[in-house]
């Protein structure tokens, strides 16, 4: 450390460098990832570049051998004497130039969503990447503006009604949703490393599934159909499924990637994962044995079952959906996207499935022939996809701030529910009431819907 540092920041570039250096990667990149993770989490600072390095190994960056037989190593074969320096990569600055000029001319014009759409492309560039002169700000801004209008227009001639029931929050974004089958819990996952339990009504938070380590992002939650069981999906390649009523660990369920997805089979005698590590596996939900495993071929986002059980939909990042046969593993069909498929949904009779991406649509396909039924437009990628018990809606979440609920028969938009940021989950109750959304404002809202007058007031 060239200077002093507080300990938030010492903290994050410790355990973020250890991180790397665990998973193999040579120490000086192992440092510049840790510089960029302290620059991410405290951006008002300069901390960041009190860390530096002075590499004394050999050619590779390698400084521990971890081949070979238990002992002592040779760790250092050649030794040599080097200073390495991070030198800004041109070629990715002057992309990141050419986007933030496409960004602001977009934004001269008023295009709101094609600013917010290069702020995607721009973050996939460079996570840590500044908005110097606040365009994505009052674009957000101006688009929520515009979209409340409309909204407000629209829902004056919409025999539907919806109201904002309940608000709960973690400390960073929440990433998964689920209601409990009798609609009286609500549980969330979120990038604070925890998955949480509400009580659907109270807002009360009665359990905090903590999930430990430094890739603790939980990405996925799912109750069992009883109830009594909970299954997450982490970061840190592992599943885990907790008792609902103690909040006790009850098993893991191990990849070798990060678990994306999870879900219960309708007869809860199985749990499904779906990992970055190419593959979904079928665990036992009591033992964590493992009793089935589909190779994918491409980092696996999404997985649900039909309700009969006998079929199960993947989702992953090659843009492709694939209906598998539970039993015979067999491949039944693919549903081709144009990018990342990460939200599949089967509709209740199973005869429809739907696929979320980000190619910007939600396309809706005979589960038997997939052949594409449907095809929504949202104005960015689409993350999430649910179908109403009763099978007559569809409701999707995008990174446009919004998550829509269509008619699932035509396609047509019935109206949308708002979010402060962009939207990363969305679900029904099990009465087709209530639909929960959750997003990267660090919240998740419970909505009440019906249709036509309810002679509340509404």
């Amino acid at each position: 450390m060239q200077f002093g540092i507080s300990d938030p920041a010492a903290i994050t570039f410790g355990t973020t460098f250890y991180q790397y250096v665990a998973k193999g990667l040579p120490v000086d990149t192992s440092v510049m990832r840790a510089r960029r993770a302290m620059r991410r989490a405290k951006k008002d600072t300069l901390e960041w570049g009190t860390p530096v390095l002075y590499l004394r190994a050999t050619d590779d960056g390698h400084i521990f051998a971890t081949d070979g037989a238990p002992g002592p190593q040779t760790l250092l074969k050649k030794a040599t004497y080097t200073l390495r320096v991070e030198a800004p990569d041109e070629g990715a600055l002057r992309q990141r130039q050419s986007l933030y000029e496409e960004a602001r001319g977009h934004h001269a014009a008023g295009r709101w969503d094609a600013v917010l759409e290069v702020r995607e492309r721009l973050l996939a560039l460079d996570p840590a990447a500044e908005d110097p002169d606040g365009l994505f700000v009052s674009a957000r801004a101006a688009l929520a503006e515009t979209r409340a209008s409309v909204t407000s227009e629209d829902s004056a001639r919409s025999p539907w009604r919806f109201r904002n029931e309940l608000t709960v929050r973690h400390r960073k974004s929440v990433i998964g949703v689920a209601f409990s089958p009798d609609g009286q819990w609500l549980a969330t996952a979120s990038s604070d490393g925890t998955a949480r339990l509400w009580d659907s009504v109270s807002g009360r938070q009665t359990h905090s599934f903590k999930h430990p380590g430094w890739l603790n992002v939980v990405t996925s939650v799912a109750f069992s159909p009883d109830g009594t069981r909970l299954a997450t999906g982490s970061e840190d390649g592992i599943g885990r499924v907790w008792d609902v009523a103690s909040g006790r660990l009850v098993v893991r369920l191990s990849h070798e990637g990060s678990v994306a997805s999870v879900a219960f089979s309708p007869d809860g005698r199985c749990v499904a994962t779906a990992s970055q590590d190419k593959s979904v596996r079928l665990w036992d939900p009591v033992n964590g044995q493992e009793l089935s495993r589909l190779a994918i071929g491409a980092s696996a986002r999404s997985v649900a079952f039909s309700l009969d059980g006998r079929r199960l939909v993947s989702g992953s990042e090659d843009g492709v959906g694939r209906v598998w046969d539970v039993v015979s593993r067999r491949l039944i069909v693919q549903l081709g996207h144009e990018a990342s498929v990460p939200g599949v949904a089967f509709n209740p009779d199973g005869r429809r499935i739907a696929t979320a991406s980000e190619d910007k649509s939600v396309r809706v396909w005979d589960a038997g022939s997939g052949k594409q039924l449907l095809r929504l437009a949202h104005d960015s990628s689409v993350r999430a996809v649910a179908f109403s018990p009763d099978g007559r809606r569809l409701a999707t979440a995008g990174w446009d701030n919004v998550a829509r609920v269509w008619d699932a028969g035509d396609g047509r938009e019935l109206f949308g529910l708002h979010h402060d940021s962009s939207l990363r989950a969305v679900t029904f109750s099990g009465d087709g009431h209530r639909v929960a959304t959750a997003g990267s404002d660090s919240t998740a809202h419970i909505w009440r819907i019906t249709e036509g007058n309810t002679g509340d007031g509404w």
